[in-house]
This record gives C-alpha cells, structure tokens and sequence, in this order.
C-alpha cells in the first residue's frame, strides 16, 4: 500500500465517522431504516467516490497530499458544533473554568488572585491559567472557544510535523486515532488548563525536535509557563532534565519564571508560593496526609492493611482513568457522537436494528467507541501503544513520549480521579507515538522495497 492510498482511505474512514455522528444526531429520524433508501446509498456512494477521486489526487499531486487535511475536517466538524452553544456553557460547566474566569478578572481589576476584589488570596492554582482566562474573557469572551480551537489545531500541526522531521512522511494513523475520540471536540472548546498545558508542552516537543537554532532558552521558558498552567507538569521534570541536559541556564531559567509566580503572590497576599500543589493529595488521597512526601512515608510505613488498600486504590484509579467505563461523552452540549452500544438510559441501542445494511455502519461504530470508551480490545490500546517504543530499538524519540504518559499518569492514580481529563494530553501523546511508530514503520517497508 502506498502512503497515497493509506492517507486517502484513512480521511476518508475520518469523514464518513464524523459524518455519519453528525447525521445521526442532528436528523429527527428514530432509526436508520427510516432513511429513504435513496439518501442512504447516494450518501455511501458518495463517500466511495470521494475516496477514489482523492486517492487519485494524492498520487498525481504532491501538493494536494501534503495538505493537512486532518486540519480541515477537524476545524469544519468542530465549528459546526460549537457555532449553536451558548458560549457561557464554555465558561461555566466545569466548576475549574469557574474559577478561572472569576481569579481572572480579579487579578485585572485588583492585580490580586482572588475569587473578587474583597476576597481573600485564592492560591490553590498558579497564575498563568487564571492570567489566560482572564484575557480570553476580557477582549474574546463569546469567541473564547475559537482560540483554544486555533490551539488544539496547531498541536494536531504539530504532531504531523514532528513526524515529518524524523522519518520525511506522516500516515495519518496517529491523527486519526485522536480525532474519533470524543474527549478531544468535548473538552477543546472549554476554558481549562488542560486545553493550554496540552499546547506549550506540544510547542517545547515541537522546538526541541526541530533543532531550532538560538531557540534552546525558548524551552525551559516555555516549560516554566505550564507549570503556572498545570503544576502536574513538575512530573515531565525527568523528561525536560534530559532535554535541557547540563545547561545550567535552562534550569535558571525555569526556577526564574516560577521564583516571578512566587513574588507575585508574595506581594499580593504575602506567601511566598506558587500554588498549593499538595491539595489533591491531601484531599483525594487514600489516607490523611499533609503533602505527596508525606504521603508516601504514610504508605511505606504503614502496615499490611495499609500497603494492601493503596494497591486496591491504586487499582480501582486506572480503571477510572483508563479502562472500561462509562467515560464516552461526559459533557451533553459537547457530545456530538453516536452510541452505537448503550441508550441514554443505559439499555441496547437500537438505531440500527432491521438494517442489515445498518448493522455494517454499527460495527463500524462500535470499533471506535471501544477505543475511545474504552472497552473490550480497547482497554490495552493505549498500555500497548506506550509499551511499544520499549520494545523495539528503532523507535528512540518515541520512548520519551511514552515516559510522559507514564510520569504525567502516575499523580492520577495515587489520588481519586474526578472525571477523565487527565486524559486530554496523554491523549495526544498517545497519538504522536502511533503516528511516529507507524511512519517509522513505513519508512522501513518501503526502503525494502527498492
């Protein structure tokens, strides 16, 4: 197979997914036999000629084929869903963009971190989300979500880039594993951390893999940053340390931005602090605690009892986190797939039943749902895909990125996980490895075939 014809069937299999989501959920038709038998075999004939034609374009255009079309359909599936909600849902429904917003608009009327102006300092988060927030909702308050859609579109850029750098080809693979997974439209128009962690960690991935000249400095900046974004992002220390190797300005320069954060708030409410990093251990975690450190020491010198209930605990996290759940569309206004398993109140789908036709769609369906749920086969996909680089001596770069989900996970699992979006950035890692491993792979079939 070429990369021509792998790259046309691959966004084509992407459109007729997000197409067929679309249809489904936007049309008043109760099942799929109600559809006129002419609309649907017009439309899955159409989807077959769209692949055609682009395949044939692809071999006959170089240009045409290094269009990022992943970009496109991304930007046009997105924009079409989120154009019709009201953008207060962007700002309001999960409790942490909330509290953005509000820490926000306090550090521009008073230049403090509070939840108003007569409030008392508010330390939980570091500056730099609130700071972000706060400029989103002062000049792009009802166009907010465009700007973390423009972000997410240059981390999608990037990962193809990044693969073009290393092996001069990209499949697709990787991008269209990120792009069927709910969590990616659900959480990408929201006001959260996790939208703005994911694309300074993607921009430092970007630089250091371009060996951009003059721009070492630029990384630990950039590194600084998110942890004001994310302080979670401490956890990548091991994977920057090697990155920044021994130049000792690198890590200047990171304890610079940090020690700036901590000035800040020791002149506005004075602690010396960046943020209360340890308050998801003390209040999520399995016993008492007053830190991780001391959390650790709790566990390790506890007894039988105690050692057996954190692995218990520990357990029950990764299958929260990453395992057979209920995790598909956990926000209704930014849910915009089919359930081709379960009825909103937990008994079969039945959309495609009478259909034999229909029930060709549903499988389909039911393949991305298990990944992205995950459930069945779907629930080792991602543990596979970080294993993988380690398994094999020709995949070198790719063993950092699977040691960023492993440090970025770990946190998650010692503490109880609200939710799964600690997901969204190991998400596009997870989606870099599989596009980078599988052009890595082509590029090596297709040396052996000349």
């Amino acid at each position: 197979m070429t990369i021509s014809t792998l790259k046309s069937f691959l966004i084509s299999i992407l459109i007729f997914y997000l197409s067929i989501n679309y249809f489904i959920l936007e049309f008043n038709f109760d099942n799929f036999v109600q559809i006129p038998k002419l609309f649907r075999y017009t439309y899955i004939f159409l989807i077959l000629i769209f692949g055609i034609l682009l395949n044939s374009l692809f071999k006959k255009n170089k240009k045409i084929r290094n269009i990022n079309w992943y970009l496109i359909i991304f930007a046009i599936f997105s924009y079409i869903n989120y154009r019709n909600i009201n953008p207060l849902y962007f700002w309001e429904t999960i409790p942490d963009a909330r509290t953005y917003k509000l820490l926000g608009s306090s550090l521009f009327s008073c230049k403090k971190l509070a939840m108003n102006c007569e409030a008392d300092p508010y330390l939980l988060f570091p500056v730099g989300q609130p700071l972000f927030s706060g400029l989103l909702a002062k000049y792009f308050y009802a166009h907010s979500y465009l700007v973390n859609l423009l972000l997410i579109m240059f981390v999608i850029f990037i990962i193809s880039k990044i693969s073009e750098s290393y092996y001069k080809t990209n499949t697709g693979l990787g991008i269209l594993y990120l792009l069927v997974h709910s969590l990616v439209y659900e959480l990408t128009p929201m006001m959260i951390s996790e939208v703005t962690f994911t694309f300074l960690i993607f921009s430092s991935i970007y630089i250091y893999v371009r060996k951009f000249k003059n721009f070492n400095l630029i990384i630990p900046l950039i590194y600084g940053v998110s942890l004001l974004v994310r302080p979670i992002g401490i956890a990548l220390l091991p994977i920057y340390a090697f990155v920044f190797k021994k130049r000792i300005k690198s890590y200047l320069l990171v304890l610079s931005v940090l020690i700036l954060a901590a000035a800040f708030n020791f002149l506005t409410s004075d602690r010396f602090i960046v943020s209360d990093f340890n308050v998801d251990s003390r209040e999520d975690g399995l016993i008492q605690n007053t830190g991780y450190v001391d959390y650790f020491v709790e566990i390790m010198s506890g007894d039988k009892k105690v050692k057996n209930d954190f692995i218990n605990f520990f357990s029950d996290n990764y299958i929260r986190l990453y395992g057979e759940s209920s995790k598909d569309c956990s926000f209704k206004e930014t849910c915009f797939f089919y359930n081709p398993k379960y009825n909103p109140d937990g008994t079969e789908a039945s959309y495609f039943k009478n259909s034999q036709f229909g029930s060709l769609i549903n499988k389909l369906l039911i393949i991305f749902y298990d990944l992205r749920s995950p459930q069945k086969l779907g629930i080792f996909v991602m543990p596979f895909i970080i294993f993988l680089p380690f398994l094999f001596k020709r995949f070198k770069i790719e063993r950092l990125f699977s040691l960023s989900i492993l440090l970025l996970s770990f946190p998650s699992l010692l503490t109880v996980e609200y939710g799964n979006r600690w997901n969204f950035t190991i998400l596009f890692l997870t989606s870099l490895i599989i596009e980078m491993c599988s052009s890595n792979v082509f590029l090596k079939i297709k040396k052996n075939d000349y």
